[in-house]
């Protein structure tokens, strides 16, 4: 059995991460509505995925005891359960809205930059790093690029790269293959689940509860 002080940490960080999605998410659907009344329209029809707070809290919840209980009280479960704790907070928002806010993925890549310099003992974060982080970045906005001339709407949203990169710069170059495929295969599971129940599928799908579920599941293993 692990220590019930676990629980009772877990319990009210899933509570404050709902709170703090909820009201993101409240002023996202705000932004969106604003531009849906200035006549701005979406360049593409976008599939959301519906995640309850209920969902967020025990996600959040569960992750934090089990980082606690494999790493201990110390800086670096701090860390992880703060970087879990984003992830799940921007899949919450993401697949609510569509969007990722630069605040959050922002926040992340920040926080990611600084767990870089605590890791290097010359505290400064390592030259092949930064490069993958900024390769994650570029990659996607590229593809993207060429996608929206060809064919006239979004492929990858700035979003998705920009949590891309910071992924890259949390868990290392080492992660991102396996982060990447990983969150391709949740994608298409889930784009076959979907297509079995609804005849007329949406043109793009948010990534970042993808991202968040692989990302999280690098952690509770790997870490």
């Amino acid at each position: 059995m692990y220590p019930l002080w676990i629980v009772l940490i877990a319990i009210p960080v899933g509570i404050l991460a709902f709170l703090a999605a909820t009201a993101s998410v409240r002023r996202v659907e705000w932004l969106l509505d604003q531009e849906r009344a200035h006549g701005v329209a979406e360049s593409a029809e976008v599939g959301r995925i519906e995640l309850p707070g209920q969902v967020l809290i025990a996600l959040v919840s569960v992750s934090v005891y089990v980082l606690l209980a494999r790493l201990g009280a110390g800086f670096e479960a701090l860390a992880c359960i703060t970087a879990s704790t984003l992830l799940w907070i921007m899949a919450f928002v993401d697949g609510r809205t569509a969007i990722l806010p630069d605040s959050m993925t922002g926040s992340f890549l920040w926080l990611a930059l600084l767990w870089q310099i605590h890791q290097n003992p010359e505290h400064i974060p390592s030259m092949e790093t930064c490069l993958a982080s900024l390769g994650a970045f570029l990659v996607p906005v590229m593809v993207n690029a060429v996608y929206r001339r060809c064919r006239r709407i979004d492929a990858v949203g700035l979003g998705d790269a920009k949590l891309l990169a910071g992924l890259v710069m949390w868990f290392g170059p080492s992660a991102l293959g396996w982060i990447l495929v990983k969150s391709l295969r949740w994608c298409l599971l889930y784009t076959v689940g979907r297509s079995m129940v609804e005849e007329r599928m949406p043109v793009a799908l948010p990534m970042g509860p993808f991202f968040a579920v692989s990302a999280n599941i690098w952690m509770l293993t790997y870490v």
